[in-house]
């Protein structure tokens, strides 16, 4: 029994770490978000050079692309005093959200978008609303 627990215990380890390797994080899983709305949360720097003008005429460019993305409720773009900045979409469910944010990759103005963000300090996370 205890070389199975520990077997056991490896094994999760080994998927957990390769979750963590593969994604930089923790994805729900489509059965945890069954039926319930999510909400994607990206935080992220600007590129040297791009300021807040620029980066939000950007983003507006794309509101009414990304509102025709099946399961869309509402997106909110705001930024701190450090200069960080969070980009919040509420989705009706999580296969809408990874639709849309594959649909988006393939948007010009969307990629125009994504070129003033600094790639290595963005940080995309989908989250199962709790209620």
């Amino acid at each position: 029994m205890k070389s199975i627990m520990v077997k056991l215990f490896s094994l999760c380890v080994l998927v957990y770490s390769s979750n963590i390797l593969a994604a930089d994080k923790l994805e729900p899983s489509a059965d945890k978000c069954s039926g319930k709305p999510v909400i994607e949360v990206v935080t992220f720097a600007v590129n040297a050079g791009v300021n807040e003008k620029q980066l939000l005429a950007a983003a507006n460019q794309i509101n009414s692309d990304l509102a025709k993305q099946s399961g869309f409720i509402s997106r909110n773009i705001a930024f701190d005093k450090t200069g960080e900045w969070v980009d919040i979409i509420h989705w009706r469910n999580l296969a809408s959200a990874e639709s849309a944010a594959k649909n988006m990759m393939q948007n010009e103005k969307a990629v125009e978008f994504f070129s003033l963000i600094d790639q290595n300090k963005m940080k995309m996370v989908h989250y199962c609303a709790a209620k």
